[in-house]
């Protein structure tokens, strides 16, 4: 398939093969000869890499790759922009491979410029002690009830603990956009690797969300969920609707189950096993196999609930752009990844809507007035809220995301794009009618006409 946002059809993953494949197969497409590559231009940052501010590991991933998309959103301040010059080697020899723009005076570039306004120094949208501490209790908080299930051997402790594990994974997700940390290995205890997500959610769904190029769209395509408009047989349309928990709950381990098989066991293997570890500590004695038994109850629970907030939390339903549905004439990253998504205002406390001024003008609304509760606070974490600021401005510590709404609903104004929300229900339904939808839009996401 080649969707209709890209001139040529990029390399995909479709058969779940993982982030090595897709990294492997960027390198050979994108036009980096080895380097990395920036719009038009190649840059060497290997002997800049060890004092990366945001890290050595986003550089190691990336060489040979195409990373405007990386570039531009994970950085707010104009300074690296002002530093590439001294690492720029050569002009590429090839059309950059990805469709989005970031054009001076465009939607995105615009917006950066006034989030910078807001936060100017890097301290300002860090991660806050609120997201510290709202972690580290739930890590604590799951702990506790895994050795509770453990020592009582019981099952719906173990379920409990489950739900707890999905809180913890979505809530530590918010640490691996960052440069390294040890609280984005809460990440790991479920299985999966924040290594890998970094990748195919940091530097795959979060750059090009419902493209080609998104893993979190050809990850679920081997079993047999397709969210992308095209020709699709009777039983992938009915499959999701009968399948999809029984897809949710081996989420988990499906992850480390495709990475040993590509890569083999690594040491960062071994996180997750520290769960049953400390069960089989607090278990009574010669009761090992029931207490495995109860570990993999809290993953595939874990699981079950990662899936179900996951999968529904923003990106699938027949209204929101998928690649193959016709886009926008303007190719700007910034309205294309707000295309993609819908924020639920039962999550993030969150509405948006139209109004007139007093001369009849067409107004964007963005009612955030509750977006700064704790309540929603604590909601957003464990439920991926705020979704259009955190895919706009990844790096930006959830906690600080309502202070952006202002700049957010005047940027929308000024270029006519409406701020949609969505029920969770709504995407919970939706998704399921995305996975049936074979017929792509034929009309591009709406831009309003403002006097």
């Amino acid at each position: 398939m080649i969707g209709s946002l890209w001139k040529k059809a990029p390399p995909r993953d479709p058969d779940g093969k993982g982030v090595d494949t897709w990294l492997a197969l960027r390198r050979e497409a994108e036009g980096a000869e080895g380097l990395w590559r920036i719009h038009g231009k190649l840059y060497d940052f290997s002997k800049f890499a060890a004092i990366h501010p945001g890290g050595e590991e986003w550089l190691r991933l990336t060489q040979g790759t195409d990373i405007t998309e990386a570039f531009e959103t994970h950085h707010i301040s104009p300074m690296p922009s002002r530093m590439l010059k001294r690492f720029q080697v050569r002009e590429a020899k090839t059309e950059r491979l990805p469709p989005y723009t970031f054009n001076p005076g465009g939607f995105y570039a615009t917006l950066r410029g006034r989030v910078y306004g807001v936060f100017p120094e890097p301290e300002m949208r860090g991660i806050s002690i609120q997201t510290r501490v709202l972690a580290d209790t739930v890590a604590f908080s799951f702990f506790l009830f895994v050795g509770l299930a453990a020592a009582y051997q019981s099952f719906k402790l173990a379920a409990f603990a489950g739900v707890l594990l999905c809180m913890l994974t979505v809530a530590s997700h918010n640490f691996f956009h960052l440069r390294e940390n040890w609280r984005r290995y809460y990440f790991d205890l479920s299985l999966m690797s924040s290594s890998d997500w970094r990748v195919s959610h940091g530097l795959s769904h979060h750059l090009y969300p419902n493209s080609l190029y998104d893993l979190e769209i050809s990850m679920f395509e081997p079993f047999n969920i397709r969210w992308l408009p095209v020709e699709k047989s009777l039983c992938t349309k009915i499959f999701p609707w009968i399948g999809s928990v029984i897809v949710y709950c081996f989420v988990f381990p499906s992850e480390i189950i495709r990475r040993v098989q590509n890569r083999g066991f690594k040491k960062a293997d071994l996180i997750p096993f520290i769960v049953p570890l400390v069960m089989l500590r607090y278990s009574p004695e010669g009761h090992v196999l029931p207490t495995i038994l109860l570990w993999i109850t809290v993953v595939l629970s874990g699981s079950l609930c990662f899936g179900i907030v996951g999968v529904n939390a923003a990106h699938h339903h027949p209204e929101i752009f998928h690649d193959g549905d016709t886009p926008r004439a303007d190719t700007d990253w910034g309205l294309a990844a707000l295309d993609t998504v819908r924020d639920r205002p039962s999550v993030s406390g969150v509405r948006g809507g139209l109004s007139t001024d007093a001369n009849g003008a067409l107004r964007v609304v963005v009612d955030a007035r509750r977006s700064s509760d704790l309540s929603s606070f604590v909601k957003v974490m464990f439920n991926f809220g705020h979704h259009s600021l955190h895919h706009l401005f990844p790096t930006i510590d959830h906690w600080h995301l309502p202070q952006l709404y202002p700049v957010l609903e005047q940027t929308l104004n000024e270029f006519g794009i409406p701020f949609n929300t969505l029920s969770f229900s709504g995407l919970l339904i939706g998704q399921l009618k995305q996975a049936s939808r074979s017929t792509p839009n034929p009309l591009p996401p709406k831009t309003l006409k403002m006097k």
